[in-house]
């Protein structure tokens, strides 16, 4: 018999509610594309349009990215992050929490991408890290001037 304390659960983890995903994750590049897989699922599950998509699934791997690049930078060898994908009138969120202890660099290719595809993009301090976010419109620019 296999006791609990002789068996950690994982660090990883997802909970999904009525419009919202909520992942806890090791901050490792092979685990990137798990993470893109179970959102790409859920916003199947929601109904996000096919044209918002691939826009969405950008900004997670932009900003898990660049959270991975901030700990390999400041050699952390093992860190974990939150994936908050949240939907909302005309778009969602997205924010990814770690407690890393340098901010997001706002030069870097990913910040510039993740910027570029996202209409607000945003660094919070925390008491233990950074929260970066994302807001994703689902408004074209043409519905957005009607």
């Amino acid at each position: 018999m296999t006791l609990l304390s002789e068996n950690p659960l994982p660090a990883q983890r997802t909970a999904s509610s009525r419009g919202q995903l909520d992942m806890r994750l090791d901050l490792r590049p092979d685990k990137h594309a798990a993470a893109r897989d179970v959102v790409r699922s859920q916003l199947d599950l929601w109904d996000v349009p096919e044209r918002h998509r691939d826009t969405v699934l950008q900004v997670v791997t932009q900003l898990m990215d660049t959270a991975q690049s901030r700990a390999a930078a400041t050699g952390v060898d093992r860190a974990t992050v939150n994936l908050l994908v949240q939907m909302g009138p005309g778009g969602l969120s997205i924010v990814v929490s770690d407690s890393l202890t340098v901010p997001p660099d706002q030069t870097s290719t990913g910040w510039r991408t993740a910027l570029a595809l996202a209409c607000e993009l945003h660094i919070s301090p925390t008491e233990t890290g950074f929260d970066v976010w994302a807001q994703v419109s689902f408004e074209s620019e043409q519905e957005a001037g009607s």
